[in-house]
C-alpha cells in the first residue's frame, strides 16, 4: 500500500471522532491503573488478572473488574480504558438511582450510552444533568460529545467551549476532556492550528504523571496533525512518545505500527511490536502486525515461521498461502 498522507486526510478525520467517541480518552491518574497489566520491559512473565470486586460487597451497585476508585469519573475512565463500558452503564446507573440529584453521575450514565450508542437515552441524562447542575463542565463536555456522533459539529464545539469554560481548576481531567473535545471539533473544521493549540495545552494539564493514559491520547491527537501536514517523522516521534509513556499497553503500540507500516518504516514498527510481552489475547494482535512488516520487508520466510502457528494454515495472507500449500505437499 502506498502511502500518501493527503490521500487518507478523511479516514484519519474520521478517526478522529473515533478516537473522541471511544473517548480512548482513558485517563487514568497516573501509571499504575487499576486492572490488568503487563510485565515491566524484559520481565518473564505476565500477572494474571485481579479478581473481579463488586462496588460494594454488601449489595452495592453492579461489579466492576478492579477496585472502585472514591472518585466515580475515574471509575469511568478506567472502564472505558479497560473496554468494560458495558459495565459502567449499569453501574453508574445504580449509583444514580441511589442519588438521584447527582449530576456527574447523570452525566456519566450519559457518556457511557453515548459509547454505546444509545443517543436518546444519553440526551434524557444530560438533560437531566444539565437541570441538575446547568454549570458543570463534564456536562457540557459530554453533550459535545453527544452533538459530535450527531454529527452536528456546530453545536458540538459550543458545547465543548462551555465546558471549557467552565471546568474548575482543581478538577484537571473535566480540563483535558474539554480541551481535547475543543480539538477534535476544530480539526473536523479543518483548522490544524487551533486544534494543535487545544491538544498541547491539555497535554500540560495531563502531564507530569496526573492523566497519564490521556496525556498518551492526545500525543496520539497531536501526531494525527502531524500527519494531516504530511509530516511523517514528526508523526511518528510523538507517536512513539506515547508508546514510552506507556509501554505496557496495546493501543499506543498498535496506532505506531499502523502508521509506520503505512509510510513504509517496518523496521521502527517491529522494535515497537518488540517492546515487551501483553498477555496472550493482545499479543496475537500485535503478532499479526509484526507478520504484516515481515512481508512488507519481503522477509517471507521468517513471515511464513511467524503465520504458521498464528493461522494454523487456516486463512493465511495471499502472500503466504501458495508457500504454505507446498510446504503441506512435500
Amino acid at each position: 500500500m502506498e502511502y500518501n498522507p493527503r490521500v487518507t486526510t478523511h479516514k484519519r478525520l474520521l478517526l478522529a471522532l473515533a478516537l473522541l467517541a471511544a473517548i480512548c480518552v482513558t485517563a487514568v491518574a497516573g501509571r499504575a491503573a487499576p486492572g490488568p497489566s503487563p510485565s515491566p520491559a524484559g520481565a518473564g512473565s505476565v500477572p494474571s488478572p485481579p479478581p473481579v470486586v463488586t462496588a460494594n460487597p454488601s449489595g452495592g451497585p453492579g461489579t466492576l473488574p478492579f477496585t472502585p476508585p472514591a472518585d466515580p469519573r475515574v471509575a469511568y475512565v478506567t472502564l472505558l480504558d479497560s473496554q468494560q463500558i458495558r459495565a459502567g452503564e449499569d453501574w453508574f446507573g445504580r449509583l444514580s438511582g441511589r442519588s438521584p440529584k447527582d449530576a456527574t453521575l447523570k452525566a456519566l450514565v450519559a457518556a457511557s450510552q453515548i459509547s454505546l450508542e444509545k443517543f436518546d437515552a444519553a440526551r434524557g441524562n444530560l438533560e437531566e444533568a444539565l437541570r441538575l447542575d446547568p454549570k458543570c463542565s463534564l456536562e457540557r463536555t459530554f453533550q459535545g460529545r453527544l452533538f459530535l456522533r450527531l454529527g452536528e459539529l456546530d453545536k458540538a464545539q459550543a458545547a465543548f467551549q462551555a465546558g471549557l469554560s467552565s471546568a474548575d481548576a482543581s478538577q484537571p481531567l473535566d480540563r483535558v476532556l474539554a480541551l481535547r473535545g475543543v480539538g477534535v471539533a476544530q480539526l473536523w473544521k479543518g483548522d490544524l492550528k487551533a486544534a494543535q493549540g487545544m491538544f498541547e495545552e491539555g497535554r500540560k494539564v495531563a502531564g507530569g504523571g496526573k492523566l497519564t493514559t490521556l496525556e498518551a491520547m492526545l500525543l496520539g491527537d497531536l501526531a494525527m496533525v502531524s500527519e494531516l501536514r504530511g509530516d511523517t517523522d514528526a508523526t511518528l516521534k510523538l507517536l512513539r512518545q506515547a508508546v514510552d509513556l506507556q509501554p505496557d499497553r496495546m493501543a499506543p503500540r498498535v496506532r505506531f505500527t499502523n502508521f509506520a507500516w503505512e509510510a513504509k518504516r517496518y523496521q521502527e514498527a517491529l522494535q515497537v511490536l518488540a517492546l515487551q510481552p501483553l498477555p496472550a489475547e493482545r499479543d496475537r494482535g500485535l503478532r499479526r502486525l509484526t507478520l504484516q512488516c515481515l512481508l512488507g520487508m519481503g522477509k517471507k520466510e521468517e513471515a511464513m515461521k511467524l503465520a504458521v502457528p498464528l493461522f494454523r494454515g487456516r486463512q493465511l495472507p495471499d502472500e503466504l498461502a501458495g508457500t504454505w500449500k507446498e510446504t503441506r505437499g512435500r
